[in-house]
């Protein structure tokens, strides 16, 4: 199979997954930024209106969430570099099933629970990822 890793859309899943890791490194690592992030979406202010045991648990279930991130954007990584870089279609199906399945269900969520705000960054995600997948996908099924 044909190596693509020169192509722009393969440098901009590399970048979308890679961006992923970063900001669940920054969710587990600093978390007073991504609560003023989420505060200011959810909110619409980056005041932190919880008392100390309130932020104690939002900075645990950031971290996990953070880690969670992480080994799905590493998993999607490796997607890229390996299966996705030889051409593989099935590699190209198994990452916009990933997203996908993430975007609607965590995006529903966010709505029905009156948090819609995190749906608008959800969509910021799901851009970041579809703007190489969708060259990817015309790459990858061109007949040769």
């Amino acid at each position: 199979m044909q190596d693509i890793s020169k192509t722009l859309w393969w440098r901009g899943l590399v970048f979308a997954a890679g961006f992923t890791v970063m900001f669940g490194l920054a969710m587990v690592f600093l978390p007073d930024l991504t609560q003023w992030y989420f505060n200011s979406i959810i909110f619409g202010t980056a005041d932190n209106p919880f008392d100390v045991d309130a932020k104690r648990y939002i900075v645990f279930a950031f971290g996990v969430l953070g880690a969670v991130m992480i080994g799905w954007a590493v998993s999607l990584l490796i997607l890229i570099f390996i299966p996705l870089r030889r051409g593989e279609i099935w590699a190209w199906w198994t990452i916009a099933a990933s997203i996908m399945i993430w975007f609607v269900i965590d995006s529903a969520f966010s709505v029905i629970s009156d948090y819609s705000g995190n749906a608008v960054s959800n969509g910021a995600f799901l851009l970041i990822f579809a703007l190489p997948m969708y060259p990817a996908y015309r790459h990858l099924t061109r007949k040769a």
